[in-house]
Formats: C-alpha cells, structure tokens, sequence
C-alpha cells in the first residue's frame, strides 16, 4: 500500500511539473502542423515585417527574405505551405504600400514598393501553386476576406495566376 500511495504521489508530482509550464512553450513537432497552421504562420511573420518596418520596403524585403531562410533552414524543403502565407501577407503589405499616400514624415521609395509588389505576387502564385490551393483556401488560412478579394481580382487582372 505505501508503495502504491509512493508511486501515485511520484506520477502526480511528475505530471504537475509538466503541466506548469507555460503551453506557449510547448514543443511544436512538425509531423502535427496542417497547411492552415503553417500557411498562418508564414503569414504572421510577414506581419510582424510589416509592423517592424512601416513603409520601409528596402528593410521590410529584408525581413521577409531573411524569415524565408529561416524558415527554410529550420525545416528544410518542403515550406511551401510557410512560402504562400509568408509571400500572400507581404504581396498584400507592398500592394497597400504601393498605392498610400504616406502622408507621414517618412520618405518612402514607391517604385520599389511596386516592384516588390510584383516579387512578392509572383512568389505567392507559385508557392501556392505548388500546393494546388486557390486564394479562397488561402484566405480561409489567414482569416482574410472581403476587401482582399478585390485586391486579388485587380492583381489577376494585371498579372495573371
């Protein structure tokens, strides 16, 4: 009987210590992740460009380019799902940088803005080509809509898919 009142105190001490950790900082095994979760992730690292180099686009191309390869080292191939929400949110960052007015007092480079723009574009369609996924299924991804389509349907217009 003591031992067994031994090993149930041992189990639970165990699995408090397990579950006192924050969940942020549990492992994220890859074998888990879905297209949703990763083309989000993509997505939210463009986003974190955006905030961190507004109407920036030499520093904000940077950004995206370097969390590209960081990705692409951490996971080695296979990121396409990280590369279309990655190259969607910065085409849709460049696209509103492209067409602002930047009434601040930040001077901004507007033809590289387009240029990228156009980079950016290109990219995505060709990541998500790879996963054989049309825009609705990408916006499902990132929790985007309405306005976004218009975008798409201009660029389409212009560019092709």
């Amino acid at each position: 009987m003591k031992l067994l009142v031994f090993a149930l105190v041992a189990v639970t001490a165990a699995s408090s210590s397990v579950f006192a950790a924050d969940p942020l900082d549990a492992l994220v095994r890859p074998e888990h992740a879905t297209l949703r979760t990763e083309i989000a992730r993509g997505s939210d690292a463009a986003s974190r460009c955006d905030m961190d180099h507004d109407f920036d686009p030499a520093a904000e191309k940077v950004c995206i380019d370097d969390a590209q390869a960081r990705n692409r080292q951490a996971t080695g191939s296979g990121s396409e799902a990280f590369d279309t929400g990655l190259y969607f949110r910065a085409w849709t960052n460049f696209y509103a940088m492209a067409r602002s007015t930047n009434g601040g007092a930040t001077p901004m480079d507007f033809g590289r803005a387009q240029n990228d723009e156009q980079l950016y574009w290109n990219h995505y369609i060709l990541a998500r080509s790879k996963l054989g996924l049309r825009d609705d299924a990408v916006l499902s991804a990132v929790n985007m809509g309405g306005p976004i389509k218009g975008m798409i349907a201009d660029e389409e217009r212009r560019s092709g898919d």
